[in-house]
């Protein structure tokens, strides 16, 4: 079964270390389709910071 990607950029980014920030991970796969795009998009690095509070 293929996925398809739901995100894109709108403007072209290369040299850029992006810092991804999400309140919850689960399976991974919307940070990574993010990360993805950015890392193809040029010559760039991704950060992921995920915090979450169980209270």
């Amino acid at each position: 079964m293929e996925t398809t990607n739901p995100f894109s950029l709108s403007k072209s980014i290369s040299g850029k270390h992006i810092l991804l920030i999400d309140d919850v991970f689960t399976t991974g796969s919307t940070v990574s389709s993010i990360a993805w795009e950015i890392l193809n998009a040029g010559d760039n690095k991704v950060s992921v910071l995920v915090m979450a509070v169980d209270v």
